[in-house]
């Protein structure tokens, strides 16, 4: 093979696994619309379910602020990170279009975090 064409086609075979790629991690990756509308069960007739239940311990997908009450506004207790286990004991409470949960990481003190940071669902 000429030396033009083993780059001719090393071009081709790079450009195809490129765009194999990019339409791989596109089709993956959420739209920013979706993510972005937050929980109104007021503007909505459908029930949402829960998919956590108290006494659950499910371990945590993000390192999430443990708040002292259930919104974003509330002061953090302490932060827990990815893989620590959280043990659900009251809850949910819907605020500032979030489902939150209380509960404690491993001997610390109650609080409030969001669902979507936890693996029950």
């Amino acid at each position: 093979m000429t030396g033009s064409r083993a780059t001719r086609m090393r071009r081709v075979a790079g450009g195809v696994i490129a765009s194999a790629a990019v339409a791989f991690t596109t089709a993956l990756l959420p739209t920013a619309t979706a993510a972005a509308q937050p929980l109104d069960p007021a503007a909505s007739p459908v029930t949402i379910q829960a998919s956590c239940h108290v006494g659950q311990v499910p371990i945590v997908l993000a390192n999430t602020w443990v708040r002292q009450g259930p919104g974003l506004g509330s002061p953090s207790l302490y932060t827990l990170t990815v893989g620590a286990g959280y043990r659900i004991t009251a809850g949910p409470i819907d605020n500032d279009g979030i489902r939150w949960w209380k509960g404690h990481g491993n001997g610390l003190a109650d609080g409030w975090t969001p669902e979507y940071n936890l693996s029950c669902r």
